[in-house]
């Protein structure tokens, strides 16, 4: 082979190479566009997400409201019911008081008087009995008006929020949504399928498609509401145009249909739980001796179980927050005993406050509209992939 044949050969490498060069570019403008649809997608989904959490947020901050202050509530009225029960021992002499002049022994009551002065703690616990009444009215009033909230007017505000997302989004500043997107918002409706938010002793019920408690007559403003909505708008790739290969727009969609629930359930027994963010793991609802001026426990009622009416040291005047331990109680029932209270003791001796609640927030159903397809006046057109 001559220099000139040499020569002429070293160019033809030149179309392989650019052949590969440009498969590598298509290949990595397939990824990126690739790449963006999916972002734009779960982009979509996220914003159709957030509004429909914000629109029903209307009904289940409402729901929360209202469990607050029952529990508030509850909590004044077992108060008054303790400090009554206080207030009837201090009237017959009993509980370990005594009367002035009647000499002042320490308690218990092997000795001839009592560990403090009946009348000096009838002065306390009627002054505290008074406190709580007008404390309990308040909470109250706070339900009754909070009662006055009807469904409709729950309506009435969620699309007022639906009528901001959709048609106000860019003019009236930030708005809680992503401003890319168009909306379309189904009417929130009533889902027949969950019962009415209803508590008992029991425990909760959301429903599970049974029928309405009390053969239906429970009140509608108490019906968990539903709503959809999507997000839709149609992106403009990355690459649109790259050697002659247009990509044509897409649609990025997110669905979502939701409803409103209680998604926590727990039973709290405030008087024997610790809480957790105390620096002394202090109870959340501890004694509260309010028979003393001074609202503080003698040292004589210094026994670890304050909760127990058979225990010597047991304050009878005090606001014991306890539980009946036997409902968390877990023992071997004896042979041939059916498991259940009857099978761990035959008595409660403890007093007892505990709640049975949970509280509200919206949670994602399977959409329940039917088909839906984006038209020119429900999806942004033709938005920049930059945004």
């Amino acid at each position: 082979m001559d220099a000139r044949s040499a020569h002429a050969q070293r160019g033809q490498t030149i179309p392989v190479w650019t052949f590969g060069i440009m498969t590598t570019l298509m290949l990595m403008m397939a990824i990126f566009n690739y790449a963006s649809s999916l972002r734009w997608q779960i982009r979509a989904q996220n914003a159709s997400d957030s509004v429909a959490q914000a629109i029903l947020s209307v009904q289940t901050q409402h729901y929360n409201e209202i469990l607050a202050d029952l529990h508030g509530a509850a909590i004044e009225e077992y108060r008054i019911r303790r400090t009554m029960a206080g207030l009837l021992y201090l009237l017959h002499g009993d509980g370990g008081c005594w009367a002035t002049g009647a000499g002042t022994g320490s308690y218990p009551a092997s000795s001839p008087g009592g560990w403090i002065d009946c009348a000096s703690a009838y002065n306390s616990l009627r002054n505290n009995y008074v406190a709580e009444v007008n404390r309990y009215a308040q909470d109250v009033q706070t339900i009754a008006a909070l009662s006055q909230y009807t469904q409709a007017q729950q309506i009435a505000d969620m699309e007022t929020i639906a009528s901001t997302f959709q048609n106000n989004c860019a003019s009236d500043g930030p708005t809680g949504s992503d401003c890319v997107f168009t909306y379309t918002i189904a009417t929130p409706t009533a889902r027949a399928e969950l019962s009415g938010a209803e508590s008992d002793s029991g425990g909760e019920n959301n429903g599970a498609g049974e029928a309405l408690p009390n053969g239906g007559n429970i009140a509608t403003d108490l019906n968990p509401l539903q709503l959809e909505v999507v997000a839709c708008a149609q992106i403009l790739q990355p690459f649109s145009s790259f050697f002659h290969l247009n990509a044509i727009p897409f649609y990025a969609i997110g669905r979502t249909a939701a409803t409103s629930t209680m998604v926590t359930q727990e039973w709290f027994a405030p008087g024997v739980l610790t809480n957790p963010n105390s620096p002394t793991d202090a109870y959340f609802q501890p004694p509260e001796f309010t028979e003393s001026a001074s609202n503080s426990q003698p040292s004589i009622y210094s026994a670890a179980n304050f909760c127990n009416s058979s225990n010597t040291a047991y304050d009878w005047y005090a606001v014991h927050w306890c539980s009946n331990a036997y409902k968390s109680l877990y023992t071997t029932p004896a042979p041939g005993v059916t498991p259940g209270y009857g099978g761990y003791s035959t008595y409660v001796n403890t007093d007892e406050y505990s709640t049975w609640s949970g509280w509200w927030a919206a949670v994602p159903i399977p959409p329940y509209n039917g088909t839906w397809t984006p038209t020119g006046a429900n999806c942004a057109q033709n938005v920049r992939w930059t945004s």
